[in-house]
């Protein structure tokens, strides 16, 4: 009985050192972010950091909220946030096993935005701005180099 327990004993400890070993020797999961734009070709922005021109791709560490900025010319600018949902193989055990059976696979994430064209103003709404801003500055007093209000 007790050469049968230290049998088991051993086998439990190979078992565990086996286990220790593969989690040990496993690799990172990758994180990638897709950013797709139609147009192609804007300029992409995450969290305030120009990260590339659509179509870019930028590994990422955090699951979570996004502020978005794409700007182009002759195309509206959009600012938003986007979300990056945390998939149920990134839990707790789940992500022990994922890092143990597909280390070095690589998780990609994609957003699309698609940009509105700006509508360039009529001349005669130019002529009508520009004539509210000249009557704006005639009307308001300008402050002198001391301060005084002419």
């Amino acid at each position: 009985m007790q050469m049968r327990t230290k049998k088991i004993s051993r086998i439990a400890v190979k078992l565990f050192a086996a286990s220790l070993t593969l989690m040990v020797m496993a690799g990172c999961v990758n994180r990638e972010l897709k950013v797709i734009t139609k147009p192609e070709n804007a300029d992409v922005y995450l969290n305030g950091e120009q990260i590339g021109s659509s179509p870019v791709s930028t590994n990422f560490n955090w699951y979570g909220t996004y502020d978005v900025k794409i700007a182009k010319k002759g195309f509206k600018t959009l600012q938003q946030t986007a979300e990056i949902k945390r998939p149920l193989h990134d839990y707790f055990p789940f992500d022990i096993f994922a890092g143990i059976f597909n280390s070095g696979k690589t998780y990609t994430y994609r957003w699309h935005f698609d940009l509105e064209k700006a509508r360039e103003p009529s001349r005669e709404a130019l002529v009508e701005r520009a004539n509210n801003l000249a009557e704006r500055a005639e009307a308001e007093p300008e402050d002198s180099p001391d301060g005084s209000k002419q």
